[in-house]
């Protein structure tokens, strides 16, 4: 309705001027045609005294002929009529309308007849003219403005409303709503161009949809994928780390099978078997956790998981001659995170570590809760998991670009270049970063940021 209030505005302005216009023209018109009117009366009623004071000047004289013409003047509003000798200047006062007419006698002016009236009956006419005129436009002005308001709102108006929620409520999601498109003006074209757009929109939201679930799924899988591939590189030290429980389990069962009859020996030795076969399990569970999908999100201590995973991976570094440690706990270090995949995160980067340190290196590991780095866009408390390494470190170059699918700076059979771009994605996912600190020749520091758990 705003915009038909405008439209009025502009057509009450527009037809306004243009009466105004009209309406000067007209008056102006008129008074010009009613002074030439007057002009002409004047002139005619001029030359009819003329004529008769000449006769009566040329039979009775002069005087006579002036008295008879100063009769002739009539009271009230008629014309004055006044004898102007010659050589008399005229009447040119510019209130009144002037005629003047040369009368000869024997051949010879002796004068002039003059005829003037006032200019104020004009004035009163054009007074009374522009009075009617003005009070007939406003009546046409507002009868226009009555029909075209109704008009308008009816078959405007009120389209243009429909329109404008149906507008809304595209904005607002509800892409299911039709307007009426009935009718072949303009707003009824862009009711139906709004009702294909929905249709379109529908389409592309269902696309988009289909598209990001299939992402979703493609995203897991490789996931799952390099858990997998994590798995494997690990198999050798699960074999190792259940070669060496095994040959004592072996070792005491013998015992006992041998030597029955000392009951303290016989605890002893099934102590040991009992310890050495819980340690094979927890190795096998901790294995089969990694390689489980994603469970559900639930409250877990970072400080406890890498614990877990560098018991794991510790025979791998013993083999290549690296320290692992682990600074100790400074208190709980919870965050509301899936295991699987913060076991995930702390065994790739460990092993990318591992990949890097030369025989004699060391890696430390470190879990603290701290506040917001500044600059980012987000505050509230953190749990940093920092794996710092002294080994070859990475290039300046491939920095920026080592949490991008498939780029790599090993050779082709030590990775795909999925790693580092995997646990990208598993920190964005729980609302986390990773800032990433490397000198060539000095080591790399990997900061893992995750939200704690309850923090505000």
């Amino acid at each position: 309705m705003r915009v038909l209030r405008k439209l009025l505005l502009v057509f009450c302005g527009v037809f306004l001027v243009l009466l105004s216009a009209d309406e000067y023209v007209t008056v102006r018109q008129e008074i010009a045609q009613h002074e030439r009117s007057l002009q002409d009366n004047l002139s005619y009623l001029a030359h009819v005294l003329q004529a008769t004071t000449q006769h009566r000047w040329e039979e009775a004289g002069r005087d006579a002929a002036l008295a008879t013409l100063a009769k002739q003047e009539l009271p009230g509003s008629g014309p004055r009529i006044r004898w102007l000798p010659r050589g008399s200047p005229a009447d040119s006062a510019a209130d009144r309308v002037h005629v003047a007419v040369p009368l000869e006698i024997g051949g010879l002016v002796q004068g002039s007849i003059e005829l003037s009236q006032p200019r104020g009956l004009l004035e009163g006419y054009m007074s009374r003219r522009i009075t009617q005129l003005t009070l007939l436009d406003l009546l046409v002005f507002a009868i226009s403005v009555l029909v075209i308001y109704g008009v308008g709102t009816r078959l405007f108006g009120t389209r243009l409303e429909r329109l404008v929620e149906q507008a809304r409520r595209i904005g607002g999601g509800d892409l299911e709503t039709r307007v009426d498109t009935s009718g072949q003006d303009e707003s009824a074209v862009l009711g139906r161009q709004m009702n294909a757009m929905s249709d379109q929109l529908l389409a592309s939201r269902a696309a988009i949809e289909n598209a990001e679930a299939e992402r979703l799924q493609a995203l897991a899988q490789m996931r799952h994928a390099d858990r997998l591939a994590s798995i494997g590189r690990l198999s050798s030290v699960l074999a190792h780390e259940l070669g060496t429980p095994l040959n004592v389990v072996l070792a005491r069962s013998k015992l006992i099978a041998e030597n029955p009859g000392e009951a303290s020996e016989v605890v002893k030795n099934a102590e040991i078997v009992h310890g050495q076969a819980q340690r094979m399990t927890d190795a096998i569970r901790t294995t089969l956790g990694l390689a489980r999908r994603g469970d559900a999100s639930a409250t877990v201590d970072i400080h406890e998981i890498a614990r877990g995973e560098l018991r794991l991976l510790e025979p791998l570094a013993r083999r290549k001659g690296v320290r692992l440690s682990l600074a100790p706990a400074e208190g709980p270090s919870p965050v509301q995170a899936r295991r699987a995949e913060i076991q995930q995160v702390v065994t790739n980067l460990v092993s990318n570590a591992l990949d890097a340190v030369e025989n004699g290196g060391s890696i430390e590991l470190d879990v603290a809760t701290v506040r917001a780095p500044p600059g980012q866009h987000r505050g509230g408390s953190f749990q940093r998991l920092s794996v710092r390494d002294d080994g070859c470190g990475i290039a300046e170059a491939d920095l920026t670009q080592i949490f991008e699918a498939f780029h790599t700076s090993k050779g082709d059979s030590q990775g795909t270049g999925l790693g580092l771009w995997i646990l990208d994605g598993i920190v964005r996912d729980h609302g986390g970063w990773i800032d990433v600190e490397s000198r060539v020749g000095q080591g790399t520091l990997f900061r893992v940021y995750l939200p704690a758990a309850g923090a505000a």
